[in-house]
């Protein structure tokens, strides 16, 4: 085998061959993966270095290295996709359309925004909204069946002792009524006869003077009734209960009542003070009586009913008794006051009245 010196000539079939193959791995780098593109680097550079360094005690055999020429700079790896850079459609297109397009992005970002406000506004069916849902309809169910039930049943609902209240309070104030008509239409027949009628006109004013003398607690009376007794050694019984008390009094046709030392008229009141009660601003000692001319019968009756009076305070711990009277000292006075805001209104016809 004879060697090669370093003087000798190359061989020109040795230097394509070298070519080929960097023109080979440039056409192969661009889909090849990094770790054949290192690959064939090390190859490369060790074919280089091969062909470049002799081996110790043998003449190099490999051709010189081609010299790149200048501004020409060599490739061994694979060429980056990212180098061969494709300008973006939408640089293409706007530099082609412009304007338009620009408009364009602008209607679909609003399209875009008012379809994800409907996808946000349609009722999806979470099970927070179902039971929100159920409740409702059954919070309206239940008060549609409350009030067809209230305006059905009326008086049926009510118990025996309320319903025996509201016959007699209904039967006492039919009675009064009655009563009122009859006296009103002896008054018109007297008026009306023509024998004297000053006289009996001037009679009628004063029994209507002295009538209303007694309703505003500005005469003292007297006349059949009852007294009431309410021993409260407890304290258990307060304004609400005695108000309760008058309100009998009156629906039973007491037509004048009396309340310890103080004359019950339309504006009378009671109050709680610390442990004791007040009426007009007066306090009431214990215990405490009630004095009412009217109805015996009636206005004791309506005292002691299931569900009245009597039973409430045997409810409080306190005793209440009734006693009826053949006749009842009434002897409290109201000062009246002057109204401030209230005015009679005239007749229609005085002068200053409405025709």
């Amino acid at each position: 085998m004879t060697g090669v010196g370093k003087g000798d000539d190359v061989k020109p079939s040795r230097l394509p061959r070298v070519r080929l193959s960097v023109l080979r791995g440039l056409r192969r780098g661009r889909d090849s993966r990094p770790e054949e593109a290192a690959r064939h680097r090390s190859v490369s550079s060790m074919g280089s270095a091969a062909a470049g360094a002799p081996s110790a005690g043998m003449p190099s055999t490999a051709p010189p290295r081609a010299v790149p020429e200048r501004g020409i700079v060599p490739t061994t790896g694979a060429i980056p996709r990212q180098s061969i850079a494709t300008p973006p459609a939408g640089a293409t297109a706007r530099s082609t359309v412009g304007e338009p397009v620009v408009a364009a992005g602008v209607e679909d970002s609003r399209d875009a925004t008012w379809r994800r406000l409907r996808r946000m506004g349609k009722p999806r069916m979470s099970r927070s909204n179902v039971l929100a849902t159920a409740l409702t309809l059954c919070l309206g169910f239940a008060i549609a069946t409350q009030i067809q039930q209230t305006q059905e049943t009326g008086l049926a609902s009510l118990r025996q002792d309320e319903l025996v209240r509201v016959l007699d309070d209904v039967n006492q104030r039919s009675s009064r009524l009655d009563q009122q008509v009859r006296e009103l239409e002896a008054q018109r027949d007297v008026l009306t006869s023509g024998a004297n009628t000053a006289a009996e006109a001037a009679t009628q004013a004063q029994k209507r003077l002295d009538q209303l003398s007694i309703l505003a607690g500005t005469a003292p009376a007297r006349g059949p009734g009852i007294a009431l007794t309410i021993s409260d050694p407890g304290g258990a019984v307060h304004g609400p209960v005695l108000l309760d008390v008058l309100q009998e009094l009156r629906d039973a046709g007491a037509e004048v009542v009396q309340v310890g030392a103080v004359r019950v008229v339309a504006g009378s009141f009671f109050t709680d003070a610390g442990s004791s009660v007040t009426l007009d601003g007066q306090p009431l000692s214990r215990p405490y009586v009630f004095l009412a001319i009217g109805d015996p019968k009636t206005m004791a009756s309506a005292m002691q009913i299931p569900g009245g009076i009597v039973d409430t305070a045997r409810r409080l711990g306190a005793n209440a008794v009734v006693e009826e009277r053949r006749i009842v000292e009434i002897t409290a006075l109201h000062t009246p006051k002057t109204p401030r805001y209230a005015q009679p209104v005239p007749d229609a016809g005085t002068p200053g009245g409405s025709s």
